[in-house]
């Protein structure tokens, strides 16, 4: 069996990755009055998209001052790219590291594949159609902000090697057909779980559920198509 090799980083998103670090610290070295606004923010993103929230409001709903928005942020659009970015991040999370580091020579693939199938559909269904609306206007967004694409660039490229990682873990132990490229496989699956926004945007809106079976069979013929789950 050959698994395919791990594709590096292109050297353009190296350097957006070297750029973007400057864009947001870690949690744990975050000061908690800038933990504060980004939180509100983003609470506030639960119910408005994010062209519909102003300066005035986030430090009326956090009770910080002005004074302190600007000490940590370089302007407020900072502020909200930074919400926008965690929000990316939050709604695309289906757990899938913890899966990865549970799966073993004697795991069974149907207990990974429905431990999965449980993180992405319980994903979904906890998504309002601001949440998944705003992955559309941070994309768009992204186009106009080098300093916003820079982070994006480097979010959506560790989902999508965390796909890939998953993948080779399945080829590894049997499940996954060998004939398909990591990197084109974790990029579909990304795209077929977040691509349901375009059908809240349709004259006919495609049922959550419908949308969830289509997932889990593109998965059951990728990552478990040797494995017989179905």
């Amino acid at each position: 069996m050959v698994v395919p090799p791990q594709i590096a980083l292109t050297p353009t998103s190296q350097v957006f990755t070297l750029y973007s670090e400057k864009m947001m610290s870690t949690s744990s070295e975050m000061h908690p009055t800038k933990r504060l606004l980004i939180e509100h923010t983003i609470s506030m993103m639960e119910t408005k998209l994010s062209h519909q929230i102003n300066a005035e409001a986030v430090l009326q709903r956090s009770l910080v001052s002005k004074g302190s928005l600007y000490h940590h942020f370089e302007d407020f659009s900072h502020l909200m790219e930074v919400a926008q970015i965690e929000i990316f991040r939050r709604n695309t999370n289906v757990d899938l590291k913890n899966i990865i580091s549970g799966m073993n020579i004697d795991s069974n693939p149907l207990d990974i594949f429905r431990q999965l199938m449980d993180s992405i559909t319980s994903k979904r269904l906890s998504l309002s159609n601001f949440e998944q609306q705003e992955r559309l206007i941070i994309i768009a967004d992204a186009q106009l902000s080098p300093r916003l694409k820079a982070h994006l660039l480097q979010v959506e490229d560790e989902i999508i090697l965390t796909w890939m990682e998953f993948f080779r873990k399945c080829l590894d132990l049997g499940w996954a057909d060998p004939h398909l490229n990591d990197r084109s496989i974790g990029t579909m699956v990304e795209v077929l779980i977040h691509g349901r926004v375009i059908g809240d945007i349709s004259l006919e809106s495609v049922d959550t559920y419908r949308w969830i079976m289509l997932i889990q069979r593109f998965i059951e013929e990728t990552y478990f198509r040797l494995a017989k789950v179905a």
